[in-house]
């Protein structure tokens, strides 16, 4: 209760009674003249109407009902990248499956790159990427259904021109299944530059679409080869990995995006 509500509830009941009362801490003195309790009386009223005035002018002040027992709301507001779980995914040196998927985009997963120097995620396509040591890249499951996101590292020279699924020193495989809203952060950076494809295994067909396969003359694919400056992108002469041409620039015939210059 307010404590100037209390405080007039007690002046009221001490005119009344004249005095000699003790309640919620207050002790009154007994009064023996007459024009003292109505004095008292007045001012417990005017207490009163103060205190009534205060509680109906701030609402918000008034005690709030107890929570126990009252169901938590069905609905969780979208987090920011920051705050979704830290599941971190674990890699195998056998593929834990026997064919590999197709190399697709799928719309509904979310992907994000965070440098190991930065502490900021930022959004980035699907499908292969390659970053210096100690990029993370996360994955959030947007779509309806279960998404199984299998994922193969290669550090080896030529890695592509081997068969994806057989295993061969410095090649290693993850495969995470995501719930609607779940996430999982990949780390196949740590100990420098390296090939990493992610295939999801069951994108709703909706959300898929294929990745391209193009000749790129790109000197951060083919330093070797390809000059520097922009990327010359143009259709496919082969199978991926094989040389190209591109306007007259040797190139390599690319499955995935290529990233623009920055």
């Amino acid at each position: 209760m307010d404590k100037v509500l209390i405080a007039g509830v007690v002046c009221v009941i001490a005119a009344i009674v004249g005095g000699g009362l003790e309640a919620f801490g207050i002790q009154m003195p007994i009064l023996k003249n007459r024009s003292r309790q109505l004095s008292l009386g007045a001012f417990g009223i005017v207490l009163l109407g103060i205190g009534l005035i205060s509680g109906l002018s701030n609402p918000g002040t008034a005690a709030k009902p107890s929570l126990v027992g009252v169901p938590a709301s069905n609905e969780t507001a979208e987090l920011p990248v920051e705050q979704v779980s830290q599941r971190v995914a674990t890699w195998v040196a056998q593929s834990p499956i026997a064919v590999a998927p197709p190399l697709l985009h799928c719309g509904c997963l979310d992907a994000y790159s965070r440098e190991g120097s930065s502490g900021l995620w930022e959004r980035l396509s699907s499908g292969a990427h390659r970053h210096q040591a100690g990029t993370a890249i996360r994955y959030i499951n947007q779509c309806p259904t279960i998404i199984q996101l299998f994922a193969v590292r290669d550090t080896v020279a030529e890695a592509l021109r081997v068969p994806v699924m057989r295993a061969t020193a410095g090649r290693s495989y993850s495969l995470e299944s995501l719930k609607t809203g779940e996430s999982v952060v990949f780390d196949p950076y740590q100990d420098g530059q390296t090939m990493v494809a992610f295939m999801p295994t069951n994108c709703p067909a909706e959300f898929a679409r294929p990745v391209p396969l193009a000749c790129v003359s790109d000197a951060r694919l083919t330093p070797a080869l390809a000059p520097g400056g922009p990327p010359l992108v143009c259709g496919a002469q082969g199978p991926p990995n094989t040389a190209c041409s591109c306007g007259g620039r040797p190139g390599i015939n690319f499955l995935g995006d290529v990233a623009p210059y920055p």
